[in-house]
């Protein structure tokens, strides 16, 4: 893939992610801004924008941001075991436990993260 190529799909990744960000914001106004960047990237996966090893890698690195404003208890929790989750993702079955998650296991997760979420300002 040429570098033009490469720098197109990333512009577009970013527009997607910030159309993704402001969308949720609307829905999810009770959330801190760090809390609502996790659940623009948990929604991408969600929506099927990012496939489970994209989604893997965008939350992880996102959670674990030292620069990250922290989170209050509540979303503390629900972003926590999305953490997890995603630490029990494994891609290749011949080597998958019965602990870790397939895809769809991780996805199912995600689908809980994101509800969890928008519950907490109701």
């Amino acid at each position: 893939m040429e570098a033009e190529q490469r720098a197109e799909i990333e512009l577009a990744k970013t527009w997607e992610s910030s159309v993704n960000l402001f969308c949720l914001g609307l829905i999810m106004k009770h959330l801190s801004e760090t809390a609502l960047r996790l659940a623009a990237i948990i929604n991408s996966f969600v929506k099927g924008g990012l496939n489970a090893e994209e989604f893997e890698h965008d939350y992880l690195q996102g959670f674990l941001d030292q620069n990250r404003q922290p989170l209050n208890d509540r979303e503390y929790k629900i972003l926590a075991e999305m953490f997890f989750a995603v630490e029990d993702y494994c891609k290749y079955p011949e080597i998958r436990d019965d602990d870790d998650l397939d895809e769809r296991g991780l996805y199912d997760r995600a689908c809980q993260a994101i509800n969890h979420l928008r519950l907490l300002g109701s």
